[in-house]
């Protein structure tokens, strides 16, 4: 893979025309292609233009679902439909308004039944309970991870930030390196998206990264069978703050100290990544899930039943506005549980990368330009 001021790919990377063939990669000649960087190093202005290029920003921010806005200080958002991820309830309330019609068909044409169902009340309500209880664990912990994931994500723009400046500032007599630096923090937030967030018919990830590498070295780092992007993009930034601890022009006692700021911004970097993988890859386990749903579920069935009984007819509309108070507490702790899907509640990581790469060329431009210095002052 190639940045802006990096080499040709290593050797892993580099696949034989059976794997190509197989995995509908480019052909030989375009992996020709990987020799030469994207975007040339000896134009600082090549770099900005690709950072900042419309279209690649553009494909980036609509990787990204459209948020439902709503107003904080508002009650109106009660009478809003969207966003409220009506796909997990239409089914499970669809099946409890035809058990509805069924049970109040029976009760009318057996009246018998009614006095029968009706003491069940006091065996299943301190069920209740129990399963209001499990409910609001999970959407607590959903929230939990809904917010945790949000902190992760800013932790990685954040570090990508404090790199962009530290390795701008010491590698300011070493434009390669400080390209390089460049590159990878601009293309890290991006590699992390496609590496949590399944790919959709509505995105072209390739147009995500070209310019700054080539179209063949970003279908090879969307590659998930060869190559793990964000393992692959962090070892390139490792290197590269490697080379400026090996700085001769620089005291070795400054050496040392940018070498270990480097480096521990890259640690914290993979850390908040890491966050995200466990975040998205460990939702609560499946026993919990499934025992919490069958008893709402058989709860809903029998309180059906015996309101039935009770109020005939006239109870089914409450009943199915208490069904999807019940089902939309689950419905929001499986939206929240795993934050980085293509959904109106999700994470905006699409956009993330966007404000990365915008700071990473601000930053670029303002510690490149001594004028910008003085112009400030």
């Amino acid at each position: 893979m190639v940045s802006a001021a990096s080499s040709a790919l290593p050797a892993e990377l580099s696949l034989p025309q059976s794997d190509l063939d197989r995995l509908d990669l480019p052909e030989q000649s375009d992996l020709q292609e990987l020799s030469s960087p994207a975007v040339s190093v000896g134009s600082s202005a090549s770099l900005l233009e690709a950072l900042e290029l419309p279209a690649r920003l553009e494909a980036l921010a609509k990787c990204d679902a459209a948020v439902t806005p709503y107003d904080p200080d508002s009650f109106r958002i009660v009478f809003a439909l969207e966003g409220r991820n009506a796909d997990a309830i239409v089914w499970p309330l669809a099946l409890l308004l035809i058990w509805g019609i069924v049970a109040a068909s029976i009760l009318e044409a057996v009246p018998g039944l009614r006095d029968s169902l009706v003491p069940i009340e006091d065996v299943f309500s301190p069920l209740l309970t129990t399963i209001s209880f499990l409910l609001v664990f999970r959407l607590g912990r959903a929230a939990v991870r809904y917010w945790d994931a949000r902190a992760a994500a800013g932790k990685m723009v954040e570090i990508c930030r404090v790199l962009a400046s530290d390795s701008a500032v010491a590698c300011a007599a070493l434009p390669e390196l400080r390209a390089e630096f460049a590159t990878w923090l601009a293309l890290f937030p991006i590699v992390v998206k496609n590496f949590l967030r399944p790919t959709t018919s509505d995105c072209v990830r390739t147009r995500e990264m070209v310019p700054l590498v080539t179209e063949a070295e970003a279908r090879a780092l969307l590659d998930a069978e060869r190559t793990c992007a964000p393992i692959f993009v962090l070892n390139r930034l490792r290197r590269a703050a490697f080379e400026v601890g090996r700085t001769p022009s620089l005291e070795p006692m400054l050496r040392a100290s940018v070498y270990q700021e480097l480096a521990g911004s890259i640690n914290t970097l993979t850390g908040a990544w890491g966050a995200m993988e466990r975040i998205q890859g460990t939702p609560l386990p499946f026993v919990y899930v499934a025992h919490l749903r069958t008893f709402l579920l058989l709860y809903l069935v029998i309180f059906y039943a015996e309101t039935l009984a009770r109020f005939s007819w006239a109870a089914l509309p409450p009943l199915l506005a208490g069904s999807w108070a019940l089902l939309g507490i689950e419905a929001a702790a499986l939206e929240c549980e795993r934050p980085f899907r293509r959904r109106a509640n999700h994470l905006l990581l699409g956009r993330f990368a966007c404000v990365v790469a915008r700071h990473v060329a601000q930053t670029l431009r303002d510690c490149g330009d001594d004028s910008t210095w003085r112009g400030v002052r």
